[in-house]
């Protein structure tokens, strides 16, 4: 369960490190692929806190 919860942690700061990437710069226009990419990031982060809770 630990290394469960260590692995989706991982994933979590990966994912919204993505995120910061493409969001980076406010002014400039965002792609489908961008938006796409911060609701998984939104959702998964969800998901752990979610699990962390259990």
């Amino acid at each position: 369960m630990k290394f469960k919860k260590l692995l989706m942690l991982l994933i979590v700061f990966l994912l919204l490190a993505i995120s910061f990437l493409a969001f980076h710069d406010i002014f400039e226009r965002h792609t489908l692929r961008d938006w796409l990419t911060l609701t998984a990031s939104i959702l998964v982060f969800l998901y752990f806190v979610k699990e962390s809770k259990k």
